[in-house]
């Protein structure tokens, strides 16, 4: 039974992540412009270039994704080409989120069903799975180091091969995104709180060469942390306390809106289809349910945090980061997915 659940969630997803396939190069022509020409640039060995704006500094921005795709323009440069790795993320996705589901989480198959075609057929996830964005590959990365943590842990011995792993997957899902990082800080965090002290060395040993031999070398100082200056302009806000609280207003305000509309934005864009939502009641109706909707997530965040406690732990240090970062938008919280409509779940 389980076996066909995983085959019939393939088989739609896919059928409709190719059917709404768009061979052009939108959407979001800006960033994945900059991606091209960053993974065009090394290709052609010329380094990393700053093609975002002249007055930035070369590596403002998160190198991975380029680098990724300078692997793949050795081959071709055509679109379509690369649009397909893309596609190949999402359809790894689906697989690493039907093992979360089921062998992490332990949720009923039906279950299983339900919330990843709730995931697979979202309108964000299928237009990212035929971008030029580092979304996809993002995510890809991030599950891979939660599952590959949770194995470490688990494993008898201190040192095995999820040691290896583990840092790899991590680092390169900072390396693709600079959010990334709080995966990083979350796994460290999680295993100093629960007392896992010699598997927190061990795994420390064998992060540190990777972090350094990305420092130290002076071709790819990928390993700064303040992409978007983000961290300059928190440092900046925190000296102003009436800005500060305005930004973290801003960001629960944003947030709020995004996150029902993100997960269950079929039912939002049906409304607004109608220009239901011009309409007293239902206006009513959509804070009420997107009210539901926040409330069950923190219910069942709260409920849920003992036993996945390295789950919540990454999903608050990643929405701490939102809530103060200076550009908000839907496409940061489609990573958290799967981990919002478990707790969804769990909060019914």
């Amino acid at each position: 039974m389980r076996k066909n659940h995983l085959f019939y969630i393939l088989i739609i997803s896919t059928f409709f992540a190719v059917l709404l396939f768009n061979p052009n190069l939108r959407p979001n022509v800006w960033d994945s412009y900059e991606y091209l020409n960053v993974g065009k640039s090394l290709a052609q060995g010329r380094g990393y270039l700053a093609i975002w704006n002249p007055e930035e500094p070369v590596f403002w921005r998160s190198v991975g994704y380029p680098f990724l795709l300078s692997v793949l323009m050795r081959l071709s440069d055509d679109i379509i080409y690369l649009k397909c790795f893309s596609l190949v993320c999402y359809i790894a996705n689906i697989l690493l989120i039907y093992y979360l589901f089921l062998k992490i989480f332990r949720l009923p198959d039906i279950i299983i069903f339900i919330l990843s075609l709730i995931i697979n057929l979202n309108l964000i996830t299928i237009t990212l799975s035929h971008s030029i964005m580092s979304d996809p590959p993002f995510l890809t990365m991030l599950i891979l180091s939660l599952i590959s943590i949770t194995k470490y842990i688990d494993h008898d011995q201190n040192i095995n091969i999820y040691i290896l792993l583990v840092p790899l997957f991590m680092i390169c899902s900072w390396q693709i995104r600079s959010l990334g990082l709080t995966i990083i800080l979350a796994i460290f965090f999680y295993l100093f709180v629960e007392k896992y002290f010699k598997k927190l060395v061990y795994l420390a040993l064998f992060t540190a060469p990777i972090l350094f031999a990305l420092y130290f070398n002076n071709n790819n100082e990928a390993a700064i942390i303040d992409n978007y200056n983000f961290l300059s302009t928190l440092m900046n806000t925190i000296y102003h306390p009436q800005a500060f609280a305005q930004l973290i207003f801003e960001g629960f305000s944003d947030y709020f809106y995004f996150i029902p509309r993100s997960l269950f934005g079929f039912f939002y864009d049906t409304i607004g289809h109608f220009n239901l939502h011009t309409i007293i009641f239902f206006k009513i109706v959509l804070f009420i349910f997107s009210l539901f909707i926040i409330l069950s997530i923190i219910l069942g965040y709260l409920k849920s945090f003992q036993s996945y406690s390295l789950i919540g732990i990454f999903v608050a240090i990643y929405f701490a980061v939102l809530i103060v970062y200076p550009w908000n938008h839907e496409r940061l919280i489609f990573p958290l997915f799967p981990f919002l409509l478990l707790y969804f779940y769990n909060g019914l």
